[in-house]
């Protein structure tokens, strides 16, 4: 799944936007969305971002696996605040959950991480957490991969087919994947070093200007989100 947003992200039909309007509107509306104290904002917020991921053309199936999996992940974590906070104050938790994770969604699917990454390097202070990032990523795209073939294996062979055998072998695979991973990092550890790594990851120039335009009507929306939340 992973690997799948990274390389959709890369395909977007948004992916040519400057990815600090994206960053600076998401970050905006997750906070401005976590403040909100009624429902209001939170179903504005989900109405923009559906139609948002429409207009890009994301992925419809990944978009409802993922916030379908967010949603029934919030209802189940809410269930013992109702006791204590009510109904009201579980369904607005319910709403900025669905709110937050279609605005994240559409920041993944629509914008590379690379992209994002350039900017920050500028910074002297951001180089050595980009570059943690950008080898994070690299990890979790190892994993992903390992797992799978690992899992393919398992199934293949009939080791899923009873509860014993899940339990088994779901512990069976965890160990593998471990094992496996930290062996194929060192693999591209050396691989780096043998190309003269020195410890600095270069990042592609992202060649997308800043629409003023567009800057506008982000600025707009959400000092309008900020009125309708101040009153």
């Amino acid at each position: 799944m992973f690997k799948i947003i990274l390389l959709y992200s890369k395909i977007s039909k948004f992916s040519h936007i400057n990815p600090i309007e994206k960053l600076v509107f998401c970050i905006c509306c997750l906070i401005i969305n976590s403040f909100s104290k009624n429902v209001t904002v939170p179903i504005i917020n989900i109405i923009v971002f559906i139609v948002l991921n429409i207009i890009a053309r994301n992925p419809l199936k990944y978009l409802v696996k993922l916030t379908l999996g967010m949603f029934i992940f919030s209802v189940f974590s809410s269930i013992t605040l109702v006791f204590d906070y009510g109904i009201n104050f579980s369904m607005l938790l319910i709403v900025k959950t669905i709110s937050s994770t279609l605005c994240l969604l559409f920041l993944s699917f629509t914008t590379p991480l690379d992209d994002i990454l350039y900017y920050l390097y500028k910074i002297n202070i951001a180089r050595d957490v980009c570059d943690i990032i950008k080898s994070t990523e690299k990890f979790l795209i190892l994993i992903e991969d390992e797992y799978y073939i690992l899992y393919n294996s398992i199934k293949s062979r009939g080791g899923f087919e009873t509860k014993f055998l899940i339990i088994k072998n779901t512990a069976r695979l965890a160990a593998l994947l471990l094992v496996n991973s930290m062996k194929r990092w060192s693999y591209i550890k050396d691989a780096l070093n043998s190309r003269c790594y020195n410890g600095y990851m270069p990042y592609i120039r992202s060649h997308s200007n800043l629409n003023y335009g567009r800057f506008t009507g982000m600025v707009t929306y959400i000092v309008c989100m900020v009125i309708i939340i101040l009153k």
